[in-house]
């Protein structure tokens, strides 16, 4: 057989699932797989050329069959947030190489300020029943782009091949069944939004998205639409817990999933109530350059009273080491250090390319990413210590401070601005620091970054705390804003 082995699974569903509803939106009608198969037959004929497809849609039907049209027809997908400010789109649209744009109606205004020629998700468009040619494994499925450490949003090209490997193995390791309901929390920006997709299709599933009014009560969506798997940021949980009394016991999750940032064992603790009884939590953790997740770890009781969860152990034929100073060392009991990724999943960098690069080469010949990400091995598994350099996550989204300060120079003109991550939990904020002009406006950050990034609020001091080196000192800064 040749091609990706998740593109054959898809087909095989695609077939064989008849009117089954692969996605059902809260107030639209569902679609079935038979009639999936058809859609994305048409919308796929209807884009012209080739070359990678930017979609604006988000958490709607028009979005996943774009998504799927060009998954099957070796179109390599850009998924873009429109909540995204249009200067920030314009940069993501060039150094994608996107070719044209599809995009749902109520976006036309946007897209079209945008100069990318542009198509209309015509859920409406005739039949067509074309069977597509399989993809190879080295083609591109999606290229997402990502918060940037220099002021630019990374470019992050994701594999036929690292998307089945991952899909494949989670399905596995987590013990996914056929045929559940879904939750879908996620922006299509965000790679978890991959996960939703492409593990409910490939399970033959109906995928359900959520409406920002239902995310505010997640227990009654979890109800009303029957869900039996649910994936989302850990913060989410502690939204649903607060209405879990109102759960009809028969409508309880048989599964929760949390990926995106650290999961607080007390987080944990309350999403329990909302399963079944001997339901199963899981954690799963990945950067997007890993494609979706890397690890995994199923909860035991001992976990609810942990200050953070265990990221567990790799998964199908990943590979972890540790980075302890300049030497690379096995992810063996007691071993700590920076994590390091390597195997299937692992991207071959970044596009367009940038100035750093993010690999090391072991001893074996062998380059892993370099996560950032601080990690000490216990008892076979990873745990999760910090950040090492000032990367943070925000309601699930990874946000390079040096992003914000690198726009805020620029839109303020001010002399030197730090970002600082705040709280925690449902109170965590960006704060500013900055030295310069009194009347520094930051309004136009509107502009530039999206609403998660921008912080609450600039202070203004006289002089910035500097360390030995002369560098500004971000720990002093972080005091002086608590």
């Amino acid at each position: 057989m040749t091609g990706s082995k998740l593109w054959h699974t898809i087909e095989m569903r695609l077939a064989d699932e008849g009117d089954r509803p692969a996605f059902a939106p809260e107030k639209a009608d569902a679609i079935g797989y038979a009639r999936l198969r058809e859609i994305t037959a048409a919308i796929a004929a209807s884009v012209a050329g080739d070359g990678p497809v930017a979609i604006f849609a988000n958490r709607s039907l028009e979005a996943y069959v774009a998504v799927l049209a060009c998954f099957r027809f070796g179109r390599t997908f850009v998924p873009l947030n429109p909540s995204f400010p249009p200067e920030r789109l314009k940069v993501i649209l060039e150094q994608s190489g996107a070719r044209e744009c599809l995009f749902e109606a109520k976006h036309e205004k946007l897209v079209a300020s945008l100069g990318c020629p542009a198509r209309l998700i015509d859920l409406s468009i005739d039949s067509k029943n074309a069977i597509p040619p399989p993809v190879d494994e080295e083609d591109l499925a999606y290229h997402l782009f990502t918060s940037g450490s220099t002021g630019a949003p990374k470019g992050v090209p994701v594999s036929h091949g690292s998307l089945s490997h991952y899909v494949e193995n989670i399905i596995e390791t987590v013990g996914i069944a056929k045929h559940q309901r879904a939750t879908q929390f996620f922006d299509l920006s965000f790679d978890l939004a991959i996960h939703d997709i492409f593990v409910t299709l490939a399970t033959g599933g109906t995928l359900v998205p959520a409406s920002d009014m239902a995310q505010m009560m997640p227990h009654r969506f979890v109800a009303a639409n029957d869900i039996d798997l649910w994936f989302s940021v850990p913060l989410l949980a502690v939204t649903a817990s607060r209405g879990q009394a109102a759960m009809p016991a028969e409508r309880r999750l048989k599964q929760a999933l949390f990926c995106g940032e650290a999961l607080p064992g007390a987080y944990a603790k309350a999403m329990r109530e909302l399963l079944v009884p001997n339901g199963e939590l899981w954690n799963l953790y990945g950067p997007t350059e890993a494609t979706i997740a890397f690890t995994a770890h199923r909860l035991e009781e001992k976990d609810f009273d942990s200050n953070v969860v265990p990221l567990g152990r790799p998964f199908g034929s990943n590979r972890i080491a540790i980075l302890a100073g300049d030497t690379t060392v096995a992810a063996e009991d007691g071993a700590e250090g920076e994590l390091l990724l390597g195997g299937p999943q692992v991207f071959d960098g970044y596009l367009p390319a940038i100035e750093k690069d993010p690999f090391v080469t072991d001893a074996a010949g062998e380059r892993l990413y370099r996560t950032g990400d601080l990690v000490r091995c216990i008892d076979g598994e990873l745990r999760f210590l910090g950040r090492l350099d000032n990367q943070v996550k925000i309601r699930g989204h990874r946000v390079e401070l040096s992003e914000i300060e690198t726009a805020c120079l620029r839109v303020a003109g001010v002399e030197a601005a730090v970002a600082v991550l705040v709280g925690d939990g449902a109170n965590q904020r960006i704060l500013i620091a900055y030295q310069g002009d009194p009347k520094a406006d930051f309004d136009e950050l509107r502009t530039q970054l999206p609403s998660y990034m921008l912080p609450k609020e600039a202070r203004r001091f006289p002089v910035l705390p500097t360390n030995s080196n002369g560098k500004i000192d971000r720990r002093a800064v972080g005091q002086l804003l608590q």
